[in-house]
């Protein structure tokens, strides 16, 4: 009898489930003490489900009803200022997000991670400029530690300060709550070396527009970037009801959001109008004439924009050191860079910085004087002229006579792997075959497999056909398909690839490459 009275009346604690401002979930466990905790700070990860929730809570309140008293004991006031700073983040968090700011995900990301391990246990309005010195002192730490980037501990800091700034300045009475802005006077994390900004130089520029090696959208791609010296986001959404071709004007006033994949505003939230280069005018009427779509541009995924260039410099033959090394204080190239290469440009050319910062969008003239220093610092050798003309539209590549004559593969220089400029691209797969099945021809003796896949001229030279590698026999009419299939890309590749290795190879080991001759 005695024992049933010391037993707990009720159904067991389940925990249940809150909706935070931000539409998050969050669970609310009880503690032994009859207390209750909000887990996690800042609610589940956006999009879990009710019942996924449930299930979280149901696990976090078992985990608490294992905890001894002394353990789940916690002083009233503190939990009540847990409980409003949660209150004040989470406000602030939607506040954001009803603004149509795109940084929520990573302002969320830095107070959970990094900013509420120092000011987590106060409310904003009683945060001191000791508190926020300390911040900044850890994320040096954490810097020199190898755990962070500089750049991310200045991105983590600048969330901070805006939090800072916005319980002091905000319009709404739920955000604001003090008299003055903590961390004016703290400096913030070090901002480690900075690296020098990349760009092309006229004559390099040039040299690839005239490549006939590469396809005629890189080519659009890179002198609209240069001409316009838009952001890639807003590239990606640039419509032909954006260009003007009458008044020689581009109204730029949407971009690409990279989470959502949808489009929101520019960055710093201002429209601008450019005006459209008179030797990219001509460029533009002849897309234009041709479209097919409302979208100006038709551009590969962000993860290939940068290496995609790159290659296709390679192909041009720009080899600048300072556009492919990377150093502490240098990086390689990047597609961002073409934008950067405009505005240099514009400095270079004399155009009036006020001028350039309006074209530019930047909301800090700091910004547009970064660009003026990099023009004063460059040299005027090879440079060339900016904004020159350039050849519109290209032909078909010829490349057998760019390669001037007869072009060579080896099967032991195919299979180097990493020193080949071939990419492992379906389309490259789809017109060279099998490979391995050719290591089944004989040389020198005639098969049915061997005519299948060399539809290449007969040769007149016995040694070539005897000692021919069935490798290179496949490669070479790979590129014969590849032309007649229209593949310009996947022939580019192939075609560099001979070019890079003609000279390595001795007469009597090649195989003259010809185009297939149309018999239609």
């Amino acid at each position: 009898m005695s024992d049933n009275k010391n037993k707990k009346i009720g159904r067991p604690r389940k925990g249940a489930i809150r909706r935070l401002p931000s539409g998050r979930l969050q669970a609310v466990v009880t503690l032994v003490d009859g207390t209750q905790r909000r887990l996690p700070r800042g609610g589940f990860p956006k999009g879990t489900s009710e019942a996924r929730a449930r299930e979280h809570a149901l696990y976090l309140q078992e985990k608490a009803d294992k905890l001894e008293p002394a353990e789940a004991d916690s002083p009233t006031i503190e939990r009540k200022e847990r409980r409003a700073t949660d209150r004040w983040v989470e406000s602030w968090f939607a506040d954001r997000e009803a603004r149509g700011l795109t940084s929520v995900p990573e302002n969320r990301g830095h107070w959970d991670k990094h900013i509420s391990e120092h000011l987590g246990d106060k409310h904003p309005r009683d945060w001191t400029t000791d508190e926020l010195r300390a911040l900044s002192l850890a994320l040096d730490r954490k810097v020199q530690q190898g755990e962070l980037s500089a750049k991310t501990a200045i991105n983590i800091w600048g969330t901070a300060t805006r939090m800072c700034d916005d319980a002091h300045r905000h319009k709404s009475n739920l955000i604001r709550c003090r008299e003055d802005n903590p961390a004016r006077d703290v400096r913030g994390p070090d901002r480690g070396a900075n690296k020098a900004r990349e760009f092309l130089y006229p004559s390099e520029f040039l040299r690839f527009m005239r490549c006939s090696l590469i396809s005629q959208e890189w080519k659009e791609t890179v002198a609209v970037a240069v001409y316009t010296f838009m952001r890639l986001g807003e590239l990606q959404v640039l419509r032909w009801t954006d260009v003007n071709l009458d008044n020689r004007t581009i109204h730029i006033h949407r971009a690409r959001d990279r989470r959502s994949g949808g489009v929101k505003s520019t960055k710093g939230r201002q429209a601008r109008r450019i005006p459209i280069h008179p030797n990219l005018a001509p460029l533009l009427d002849a897309m234009k004439a041709r479209a097919t779509s409302e979208l100006v541009l038709r551009l590969p995924s962000d993860r290939d924009m940068a290496r995609g260039f790159r290659r296709n410099l390679e192909l041009a033959q720009v080899s600048r050191v300072e556009l492919f090394t990377v150093e502490e204080t240098s990086r390689r190239i990047v597609f961002h860079d073409l934008r950067g290469t405009g505005i240099t440009w514009h400095a270079i050319a004399g155009t009036e910085p006020l001028r350039i910062q309006q074209w530019a969008g930047h909301t800090d003239f700091a910004t547009t004087q970064e660009y003026l220093a990099t023009a004063d610092a460059v040299g005027r050798n090879d440079f060339g002229e900016p904004f020159p003309e350039f050849p519109v539209s290209s032909s078909e590549p010829e490349f057998l006579s760019e390669l001037s004559g007869a072009a060579f593969f080896t099967a032991s220089n195919l299979r180097s792997g990493r020193d080949s400029n071939l990419e492992n691209t379906e389309e490259f797969t789809a017109f060279t075959g099998d490979f391995e099945a050719t290591e089944e021809l004989t040389v020198g003796v005639e098969s049915p497999k061997s005519a299948k896949l060399g539809e290449l001229p007969e040769t007149t030279d016995s040694r070539c056909q005897e000692r021919s590698d069935p490798v290179e026999v496949a490669l070479a009419t790979a590129i014969g398909r590849a032309s007649q299939a229209g593949e310009w890309s996947v022939v580019a590749q192939l075609a560099r690839e001979l070019e890079a290795r003609r000279t390595a190879h001795a007469a009597p080991n090649v195989v003259e490459l010809r185009p297939k001759k149309d018999t239609r």
